[in-house]
This record gives structure tokens, C-alpha cells and sequence, in this order.
């Protein structure tokens, strides 16, 4: 009874300070726009934009607007899909991303590897969605949740190793959430178990000995939030407060060894997935595997962009790794085109 009261004066406290702030920019805002009418088509976003401006407070007042857009209309904007139980989730796994021939350069990426008799394992991360689908209000279309068995298929066909990580990210949950809930990442406990599963299809066994440790909780920002800033009103409407316990993987073989053989017979190429440290990804192949690797995993560049960079380092590299490793995200690849 104390927190249904208590969440009732929370929403109208922030009701009645969206309508203050509201009024106050209205009154502010000059709907004469001389050069449009409310009837072109940029008139109502003008408008909006003009309005924003001259909120009083200006960061605060987007704080009060995001938490009544969130906390009481459960909207997010154009960028994040809210679920159930504070689940959010990219709208780019809710639609197909812009054309380009993902077989086409699977296979010019393996035989341009081939040249250099280096092993390309292709690993497909199942899109948040899919894994969290019971966190979703709505089914996604049809053509999406057919994608991962027909990437699946298709690497199957044309003799590449076909990792498929659904199962272990499902199964993971008993044991902790294998994504962020305010992210679009996997969570540490994610990228571990998707590195047992592809060591354990891999059947490489290194002599080399890496250890992991993990450190206390602490407060997580997901990337989500970047579209939805409550501000200090976030413990009152949302979005959920996240902590994760970051890993980190190290050599702990003995001095003599460090100084043997320097080769890396690994190479990691992708995404935000396995380049942002807090999620551990290429530590945890490392200990999976007992082999050292090297990653040139880029944020903000897609799966496309580094691979290609990292192509044009094999004419020059000294040393070849026998294995490349390339992460590469659901989301990005439209199967439409594909037979």
C-alpha cells in the first residue's frame, strides 16, 4: 500500500512538473513560422524544435519530458523498443538494415584467407531479441526470426565452421543474464559462455595458461540510456539501474615461458562486441582456448570495416595467425537477397 501510495505521488509530482515545464516553453515558443504553414510537411518539427529551445531549464526540463515519456506513457523515442521488466532493446533487430551481399563477402573473405592458409571461423551473435524474447510486448516479423538458422545454413553450405551460440545464450540464463538489460551488448556472463562453445567446436587445445578475475560489482551505463536520460528522476520512472562485474584475463604461465614462442596462432576481428573491455570477450577465448590472440575488434565500425583493414595487414605481417575469429553481429546482415 506504502509503495502503490508512494508511486502515485512520484507520477503526479512528475505530471504536474511536465505541464509547468510544458507551459512555460509554450509560452516561449512563437507558432507564427513566416516561411512554413502548419500544413508543410517540416512546419510541426520546427516547431518542436523552437519549443525545446526555450524550455526553461533546458537539460532539466528533457529530464522531467523523458521521464513522463518513459515512466508514465512507457515511451522511448525512435532509437529503443522498451520491454517487459525494464528490458530494452535497439530497433535495429526490429528491422532489416540497409542491403549488401553478406554471402558475396563471406566468401571473398575466406578465399582471400585461404591464400594465406588461415582458418576463417565466422561467429554469429544472435541478436538481444532473440535471446530475450520473452521480454518483448510484441513478436518481431517473421523474416527476422527466420535469419539465424538460414546464416546457419548458409556458412554450413559453403564449408565453414557453423557456431551456433542461440542454445548457450538461452541456456546461460539459468546461471545469470547472458545480455545488459539497458544495452545491446552481452554481459560478461554472455561473452564466457559463448567462448566455452566456441572453443569447445574449435577443438583447439593450447598449452598456454590464462586466468581470470573478476571484480566487485559496479554501476553499468548501458548505451540505450544515451536515448532515454531521466536524469535524477531515473530511481523513480526508470530506466533500470544496472551494475556488472567486470573480468579481467591474464597470462599466468611462469617467467620461462612468456619468453618461448611469440606467435599468435589467433586473431579476433569484429565489433563493439569483443572491443569494449568491460564485456571481456577476447580474455575469455584466450582461457577457453589455452592460446594467446590478438584482437582487432573496432567499436562504431560495423563487422565489414575491420575485417577489410585487417586484410590489408596480411601482404606485410611478419607472423600469420592460423585462425581468424570473426564476431559478427545478427543485426547487421539482411538475408532478403539470399537464396
Amino acid at each position: 500500500m506504502h509503495d502503490l501510495k508512494s508511486q502515485l505521488i512520484s507520477t503526479i509530482t512528475i505530471a504536474a512538473l511536465t505541464i509547468g515545464v510544458g507551459a512555460v516553453g509554450l509560452a516561449r515558443t512563437d507558432l507564427r513560422l513566416y516561411d512554413r504553414t502548419p500544413w508543410a510537411g517540416q512546419y510541426q518539427r520546427a516547431v518542436e524544435d523552437k519549443f525545446t529551445e526555450n524550455l526553461p531549464l533546458r537539460s532539466r526540463a528533457i529530464h522531467v519530458w523523458n521521464a513522463f515519456g518513459y515512466g508514465i506513457l512507457g515511451q522511448t523515442g525512435t532509437q529503443v523498443v522498451s520491454g517487459k521488466d525494464g528490458w530494452l532493446f535497439t530497433t535495429e533487430e526490429f528491422v532489416l538494415p540497409e542491403a549488401f551481399d553478406f554471402e558475396a563477402e563471406l566468401l571473398e573473405v575466406s578465399r582471400h584467407l585461404n591464400q594465406y592458409d588461415i582458418q576463417l571461423i565466422p561467429v554469429i551473435v544472435p541478436d538481444k531479441s532473440r535471446i530475450y524474447s520473452d521480454k518483448l510486448d510484441h513478436d518481431r516479423m517473421i523474416g527476422l526470426e527466420a535469419r539465424y538458422a538460414a546464416l546457419q545454413t548458409l556458412l554450413r553450405r559453403h564449408g565453414l565452421t557453423a557456431i551456433d551460440l542461440r542454445a548457450v545464450l538461452m541456456a546461460g540464463r539459468e546461471d545469470g543474464e547472458t545480455f545488459m538489460i539497458t544495452d545491446t551488448h552481452w554481459s560478461p556472463h554472455g561473452a564466457r559462455v559463448s567462448a566455452q562453445e566456441i572453443a569447445r567446436k574449435l577443438e583447439m587445445s593450447g598449452r598456454d595458461a590464462f586466468g581470470t578475475t573478476t571484480s566487485t560489482s559496479e554501476p553499468f551505463e548501458g548505451d540505450l540510456l544515451t536515448f532515454i536520460d531521466t536524469g535524477p528522476f531515473r530511481s523513480i520512472t526508470g530506466p533500470t539501474i544496472e551494475r556488472i562485474r567486470p573480468s579481467v584475463t591474464a597470462n599466468i604461465a611462469d617467467a620461462s615461458a612468456m619468453f618461448g614462442d611469440t606467435e599468435v596462432p589467433v586473431a579476433l576481428v569484429g565489433t563493439s562486441f569483443s572491443a569494449r573491455q568491460e564485456f571481456n570477450f577476447p580474455g575469455f577465448l584466450r582461457q577457453e582456448l589455452g592460446l594467446d590472440l590478438i584482437s582487432y575488434a573496432e567499436e562504431g565500425n560495423g563487422p565489414l570495416s575491420p575485417m577489410r583493414r585487417f586484410l590489408d595487414t596480411l601482404a606485410t605481417a611478419k607472423t600469420l595467425p592460423e585462425v581468424v575469429i570473426w564476431e559478427i553481429p545478427e543485426r547487421y546482415i539482411n538475408m532478403e537477397d539470399m537464396t
